[in-house]
C-alpha cells in the first residue's frame, strides 16, 4: 500500500495564497495517470513491480487495491461508480478493456480493442458509454473509423466516425462525445451526438485545434489560430464559440468540470532559468479569469473534477507522488 503525507505547500502567484494541496500517493514506486471523479481517485501504479490500477478515497482517506493481476494495466478512467482500463493479461495482438464497480467491489471484462500505434490518451466514460481510438487492422485508417463506443447498458459496440482520415482523443460527456480530427489537414474539433447518432463540427479554423474536453454543454480545446497556444470554448447550448485565454505566452491542455476551467499556463515562465508550470482557471458563469499556483512539475495537470485538480510530480529519487490541488 502507498504511504501519505499530510500536505504539501504549493508555490503561490502574486495575491493568491489559499490553494490547498495534499498527497494522495507517495510510496517509491512509479505511480502515473491519476484521473478523479467526485470522491474517488485512480490511477496505474508500480509498487507490486508491474503497472496496477490503484484507488483513494477522499472521504475516507483511505487507498484500496483495483486490479493487481500479474499483467500490465494501463489508462485508467472513472465515471461514478466504473473505473475502466486497459489491460494486457492475455497477451495477444489485441488487448481488452476491463471495469471494477466500486459498489459491490466487482471486475468485469468489456470489450476488446487494438491500441493505435501512435499517441494516445487512452479510453474515456461517462455513465455507460466508453470511447477509445481503435487500430483494429493495425493502422487507423483501414479501420473506416477511427473512434469506437462501447455501451455498458446494452453491452454493444458501434462505431462514432466512419470519415477515412485520422481521428484521436475522444472524450464523452452525457449523450456527446467530442474529438480531435485531422480530415481538414490541420486538426479540428468535431462532437457526435449519440441521442440523434449525427455527427456535427464544432470548430474547423484553419489552424491547429487539440485536446477537446467536454463536461456537460461546454467544450474546450486548445487552439494555435493567434500563433501560440490558447484556450477556447463552445457553448453547445446556444452553438457559440468564445476564447477563453489568449494570453501571449503558451496555454494548453485544458480541462473543465461544471462551469470552471483550468489550464497549465507559461505566461511566467520567464521567472525561472527551467520551466515551471502555473495553474490557471477561469470562471464561466463570471466570465473571470484567476491564478491558482504554480509548481515546479514537468507533467502538469491531469484531471479535474469538482474544484479538485490531481497531477503528480517527481520526488529527488524520481518517484512520481499524485498529489491533489483544491480550488480556492
Amino acid at each position: 500500500m502507498c504511504t501519505r503525507k499530510e500536505k504539501v505547500a504549493p508555490i503561490v502567484p502574486p495575491g493568491k495564497t489559499d490553494a490547498e494541496t495534499f498527497f494522495i500517493c507517495t510510496e517509491n514506486s512509479h505511480h502515473y495517470n491519476p484521473r478523479i471523479d467526485g470522491e474517488f481517485v485512480v490511477w496505474q501504479d508500480e509498487c507490486n513491480g508491474n503497472m496496477d490500477i490503484y484507488g483513494f478515497d477522499l472521504s475516507t482517506k483511505s487507498e484500496f487495491p483495483i486490479c493487481t493481476n500479474e499483467s500490465k494495466q494501463e489508462h485508467v478512467a472513472i465515471s461514478g461508480n466504473i473505473i475502466i482500463w486497459v489491460d494486457h493479461r492475455k497477451r495477444s495482438s489485441d488487448y481488452d478493456i476491463y471495469g471494477y464497480d466500486l459498489s459491490n467491489k466487482s471486475e468485469f471484462f468489456i470489450n476488446s480493442i487494438r491500441k493505435p500505434t501512435g499517441p494516445w490518451r487512452g479510453p474515456d466514460i461517462d455513465g455507460n458509454f466508453i470511447v477509445w481510438e481503435d487500430d483494429r487492422e493495425g493502422y487507423w485508417e483501414k479501420y473506416g473509423y477511427d473512434i469506437s463506443g462501447y455501451d455498458l447498458k446494452t453491452g454493444t459496440q458501434f462505431s462514432i466516425c466512419a470519415n477515412p482520415s485520422e481521428q484521436a482523443y475522444p472524450k464523452v460527456s452525457g449523450n456527446i462525445i467530442v474529438w480531435t480530427d485531422f480530415r481538414n489537414g490541420s486538426g479540428d474539433i468535431y462532437g457526435y451526438n449519440l441521442s440523434t447518432k449525427a455527427e456535427f463540427p464544432i470548430c474547423t479554423n484553419e489552424a491547429y485545434q487539440g485536446w477537446a474536453e467536454i463536461c456537460d454543454n461546454i467544450v474546450v480545446w486548445q487552439d494555435e489560430r493567434n500563433g501560440n497556444m490558447d484556450i477556447y470554448g463552445y457553448n453547445l447550448s446556444t452553438g457559440t464559440e468564445f476564447p477563453i485565454c489568449t494570453e501571449l505566452h503558451k496555454q494548453n491542455k485544458p480541462h473543465v468540470s461544471g462551469t470552471t476551467v483550468v489550464w497549465e499556463d507559461e505566461r511566467h515562465s520567464w521567472w525561472e532559468e527551467e520551466l515551471n508550470y502555473w495553474f490557471y482557471g477561469y470562471d464561466l458563469s463570471k466570465e473571470k479569469e484567476f491564478p491558482i499556483a504554480r509548481y515546479e512539475t514537468i507533467f502538469g495537470i491531469q484531471d479535474f473534477s469538482d474544484g479538485i485538480i490531481v497531477y503528480y510530480d517527481i520526488e529527488e529519487e524520481l518517484y512520481e507522488n499524485i498529489v491533489g490541488l483544491i480550488l480556492p
